[in-house]
């Protein structure tokens, strides 16, 4: 059943909610027109509220729109839940929501529904996942405004000189009932103040400027705001009315911020929408599957998303999933999602790629050795490093195709049925060390490296029964010394270790050690990598063979192995494997200081603010905030103060510790300069973050709430001390030689 709770109508873009005070929305405004920018992107939400399309597949409204199931009567002011609020995630609805687009609600241009939310915490926004993408001739996306443009240093200012527009499809009738209105209605509103004076921190007044006011239905809609340069965008989300007589000012959510009295940690509201809505690019992205049975989420020691967000796994039929890494878009100069996967666990299944692999998105295929699909664990790896000839080769019947690379134009040549020639004549990385292969096609074809020299190739695609079947495929080679791998080529040999040339372990000059376990089976142990259990296991048979391999498990430096016959019977044979872990060599981690804004009241007066931004875990280094005088802000735009490093290898976590003084003797004061209450929490002063290298994502630590999860830009503000103060900082993880 679908729960809806109609609240008093405002502008919001995440907080804790107010007091419910009578919903009042756009009357005496205008109808929308049908081309205009909100007759284009606002929508209606099922069961009495107001949204605006910010993607294809996601409307943005409030929170207390659509109460999640999860969720109890102190949704936005109770005590927190252990697990339904984390920003990461998309949580599904016990009933789909109807979802409205056009501005006359008797004829709306296009109709849908969402099934799945996401929520920022204890905060009154809510995005809603569309079950279908409205077509681009339907509806306009409006972006998101995630922070003011770049030139502004006094945001009250800015915003207070700016118009905003008002949409929503309010009740028209001021009586005891209502309905929503068939027309979307639209007003003009001005002269914010920021934070709002008569509400929490976090949101934004603004005052009518037509004489048009919000009513009940309007909440969730847009504040948009018309750039100099044309564009429009959502500032804020429509929340509710701050008076009771509806006098015409109306309460917003601002993209982030608060004040010297903000008693949460909600920093990050344009980061947290910037990464569900626009996404970030990145390579690397793994996971392994915890279960063949059920949609999950995936355990995080196995997981990385370069966009912040979750990796999660839905199991659409019989040994078909699709593996998913929600925000992550296309790397830059890189054959879009190049992927591999190997199947997990001891049965005799094999795994490979169903389709052509998009940037958030792999479908994945399991089968029995007869070809019959099979329900199986896997581990999949997309856009390995930058170190690496990313190819996916088409089916090809005859002949010879071009594809991209971002080291240059790859051949790909057909040399007879099922056998493959790949040449990367660009790649100046020198030879090939390692080449893994994944079949990529609806059927039960199977493809493995038979051999490579220099920076060419030759593949091998057969059947489930291992005769020679023509197929498209993914591969990817490598001359790099990021990650470690082995070619396991004495099959029957009990124990030797990897021949140097096709052979690394990152950080030393040792060798894998492979084992031959029993019939079929294998260890290769990394002696010498960090021993942090995680990373990501590929294997492919190697060689003039049918059989095919899988991986077992792995621990911290070890990964286990099993090949079989295409009966599915153990039987030795020739293998390539890749253990890769990022965090192994290192992380490049660039943390920006953007902006301070901090008050000082003791005898001394102005602030003298100087300080230091540490690293204390995982990396080390240490930035000087350089001291000036009489300084309540601060910004450091062109160029931002910054320490870039690389963490040591192995970590996965890095610590950064900002500390801020205000400097009193020079004019008399206490000899001790006093340290300016710059985080969030009542008894801490320092303001702390930890960086996890691996899931990619930010918190803010001795804070009530963690801020939002994901890279960007970071926000805290000072809360108890007699000199406070508020910073923005940004953090990026890069890869050794590019994005991760």
């Amino acid at each position: 059943m679908k729960r809806f709770r109609q609240f008093a109508c405002a502008l919001a873009l995440l907080v804790p909610a107010l007091a419910a005070s009578p919903a009042h929305a756009i009357v005496d405004g205008e109808p929308a027109p049908a081309d205009s920018v909100a007759g284009r992107s606002t929508v209606f939400v099922g069961g009495g509220c107001t949204g605006s399309l910010v993607a294809p597949t996601l409307v943005l409204t409030s929170g207390h729109c659509v109460t999640p199931p999860e969720a109890g009567p102190d949704l936005f002011r109770g005590p927190l839940e252990p697990d339904w609020e984390r920003p990461d995630r998309f949580y599904p609805l016990e009933d789909d929501v109807s979802i409205a687009i056009g501005t006359d609600l008797t004829s709306p241009t296009f109709t849908t529904s969402a099934s799945e939310y996401a929520m920022p915490g204890r905060a009154d926004m809510l995005l809603l996942r569309l079950l279908n993408p409205v077509p681009a001739d339907k509806a306009d996306v409006v972006p998101i405004l995630t922070r003011p443009p770049s030139d502004v240093t006094d945001y009250t200012a800015w915003v207070a000189a700016q118009t905003f527009r008002v949409a929503g499809f309010g009740d028209e009738n001021d009586d005891d009932g209502w309905r929503p209105s068939d027309q979307l209605n639209q007003g003009l509103s001005r002269k914010g103040v920021f934070p709002c004076e008569r509400a929490d921190a976090h949101k934004l007044c603004v005052e009518s400027a037509d004489g048009s006011g919000v009513r009940l239905g309007d909440s969730g809609g847009p504040l948009l705001w018309t750039s100099p340069q044309g564009g429009t965008f959502v500032a804020g989300v429509l929340k509710q009315a701050n008076l009771a007589d509806n006098s015409g000012i109306y309460i917003a959510t601002f993209y982030r911020g608060g004040s010297n009295t903000d008693r949460t940690s909600l920093s990050n509201i344009g980061g947290w929408l910037e990464q569900w809505v626009s996404g970030r690019p990145g390579g690397t992205a793994f996971l392994r599957t915890t279960s063949a049975w059920v949609d999950h989420i995936p355990e995080s020691d196995h997981t990385s998303n370069p966009s912040g967000l979750t990796a999660r796994v839905d199991r659409l039929d019989t040994g078909r999933y699709d593996a998913y890494f929600e925000g992550l878009r296309e790397t830059p100069y890189r054959e879009p999602r190049v992927a591999l996967v190997s199947a997990l666990g001891t049965d005799d299944a094999y795994c490979k790629l169903a389709d052509r692999a998009q940037s958030d998105r792999v479908r994945v295929a399991c089968l029995h050795p007869n070809g019959l699909p099979a329900n199986s664990r896997f581990s999949v790896l997309t856009d390995i490093s930058d170190n690496d000839v990313l190819v996916r080769a088409p089916r090809l019947l005859a002949g010879t195709t071009s594809v991209p690379s971002a080291h240059g134009t790859v051949s790909v040549s057909r040399i007879a049925a099922g056998e493959y020639k790949v040449a990367a004549p660009g790649f100046r990385g020198g030879d090939w060390r390692n080449v893994l292969t994944t079949a990529e096609s609806p059927g039960r074809v199977r493809c493995h490296p038979r051999s490579w020299s220099g920076a060419t190739a030759i593949v091998r695609c057969v059947s489930a029964a291992g005769v020679p079947a023509d197929s498209a495929f993914t591969l990817a080679a490598t001359a790099g010394l990021d990650s470690g791998y082995a070619w396991a080529h004495q099959e029957s040999r009990a124990s030797y270790l990897a021949t140097p040339r096709f052979a690394n372990v990152p950080g030393t000059d040792d060798k894998p050690l492979i084992r031959r376990l029993a019939t079929g089976r294998y260890s290769v142990t990394f002696t010498g990598a960090p021993s942090n259990i995680g990373g990501n296991v590929q294997v492919t048979a190697a060689g003039d063979t049918s059989n095919y391999c899988t991986v077992e498990d792995w621990t911290a430096v070890t990964a286990y192995v099993s090949c079989r016959a295409p009966s599915g019977t153990l039987a030795d044979t020739e293998f390539l494997v890749r253990y890769f872990d990022p965090l192994d060599t290192g992380r490049r981690v660039e943390l920006s200081l953007r902006a301070l804004h901090a008050t000082s009241i003791d005898e001394c007066g102005e602030l003298d603010m100087y300080g230091t931004l540490r690293l204390v875990r995982g990396a080390t280094g240490t930035l000087a905030v350089p001291l000036e005088s009489n300084a309540d802000v601060r910004i450091f735009e062109r160029p931002p103060l910054g320490i870039a490093v690389t963490s040591e290898p192995g970590a996965r976590y890095v610590e950064a510790e900002l500390r801020i003084r205000d400097q009193d003797g020079s004019c008399g004061g206490s000899s001790i300069d006093d340290e300016v209450d710059i985080a969030a929490r009542a008894d801490v002063t320092r303001y702390t973050i930890q960086i996890d290298l691996q899931a990619h994502t930010v918190q803010v630590l001795d804070a009530d709430l963690p801020v939002l999860g994901g890279q960007g830009l970071w926000w805290t503000d000072g809360r108890d001390g007699r000199e406070t103060g508020k910073a923005e900082l940004a953090v990026e993880i890069v890869g050794p030689t590019g994005l991760y």
